[in-house]
């Protein structure tokens, strides 16, 4: 999300929450002023939303009262983000095929999966590079086939052996506009993932994506790899985005969705989850039983003062407010991923001085 965008209003945040949701609002949209749209929009975009709205409007014949241009804006937003997200799908599938002929086995994570085999539409999904999982043992003779396709290593943030020590991926490798993330685990080493990698293969299951064969992760571990990426991979900054994920996906799972095998998995990862669910609740979404919310909350021994600092640090990122508060939104990133610990406060404490340190030196390395 850019710094430039312009913190939105009340009325536009309810725009935002209704009609940039997977299920079209009944009644008719707010009534928002030319400067308030193109706001809207521009967040929506920012946030990776766009296409709902776009959908949610267009069956409006008025289009909500949105201006001519603005409405041409985002109705272009839209095919635009439909067109790359096939350009990139393009480019995947002979790199699935790649990776079969030689023996590696593939699973294809988050974005892609969730685009072609989850929404339906690939302009629902924004992506912007392609996250592939494959066995500890193949990263070598997978990045080594990535290499022979043309692509090479991104090293503009981090170095390479940066990434290889601190993260669970290989630096990312590009090729023109395609870019690939190369993972060896599943989530970075600070995320609380239950499962092992072994067990995540084990449970996968084969589908075809980008015209190719590949695998993605089991129903369940797919719903647990969204809940923990929105909470501690992007701190909630895409929230708005990743919640509409777990809704679709948690929608396609239907009488298959199994309450108890989500708790069986959220070891470690009770206030993710609480979080999010909380989340779901006030955007009007379909509620989790409530045993199992009071379950995930005995297991985390999550108090209610948690929950509340985890919901006021959070929530202002998934519905973007842009910068004012209390605390500017970096700084907000930084209180989540210490409320979503179990550690005791002198560890968090010592954590965040190392976060404060690290988010410095990234904002000179952009500014740079």
């Amino acid at each position: 999300m850019t710094a430039t965008l312009p913190p939105i209003n009340p009325r536009q945040r309810t725009a935002l929450l209704r009609w940039c949701a997977p299920q079209r609002p009944s009644g008719a949209a707010p009534p928002l002023d030319a400067r308030e749209w193109s706001e809207l929009v521009d967040v929506a975009t920012a946030l990776g939303v766009a296409g709902y709205l776009f959908l949610n409007l267009r069956a409006d014949p008025a289009h909500a009262g949105m201006p001519a241009d603005v409405w041409s804006r985002l109705s272009a937003t839209y095919y635009a983000f439909a067109a790359a997200n096939a350009e990139i799908l393009a480019g995947l599938g002979p790199i699935l095929e790649a990776f079969d002929q030689r023996g590696i086995r593939v699973i294809v994570l988050k974005g892609a999966a969730l685009a072609e085999l989850v929404h339906g539409n690939v302009a629902m999904r924004p992506m912007f590079d392609v996250d592939l999982l494959v066995a500890e043992s193949d990263v070598p003779s997978a990045a080594a086939l990535l290499a022979s396709q043309g692509f090479v290593p991104d090293e503009r943030y981090r170095p390479a052996e940066w990434y290889e020590q601190e993260l669970h991926h290989l630096a990312p490798f590009r090729r023109g506009r395609l870019t690939i993330e190369l993972h060896r685990e599943l989530l970075p080493p600070w995320a609380p993932l239950a499962a092992t990698t072994a067990e995540l293969w084990a449970r996968a299951e084969p589908r075809a994506i980008a015209g190719a064969k590949a695998m993605v992760l089991e129903a369940h571990d797919f719903l647990h790899h969204v809940v923990l990426h929105a909470a501690h991979s992007h701190q909630f900054l895409r929230g708005l985005r990743d919640l509409h994920d777990l809704d679709v996906l948690q929608r396609s799972l239907g009488a298959r969705l199994q309450w108890e095998t989500v708790l069986a998995r959220s070891g470690g990862a009770e206030r993710a989850w609480l979080a999010v669910l909380g989340f779901r609740e006030r955007l009007g979404l379909d509620r989790a039983p409530s045993g199992v919310v009071a379950a995930l909350r005995r297991r985390g021994r999550v108090g209610r003062l948690e929950r509340v600092m985890l919901g006021w640090a959070a929530w202002p990122l998934l519905t973007y407010t842009g910068g004012g508060g209390l605390l500017p939104a970096w700084m907000r990133r930084i209180a989540v991923m210490l409320l979503l610990e179990r550690r005791g406060w002198a560890s968090r404490l010592l954590r965040f001085v190392r976060l404060v340190a690290d988010a410095r030196k990234s904002d000179e390395a952009a500014r740079a």
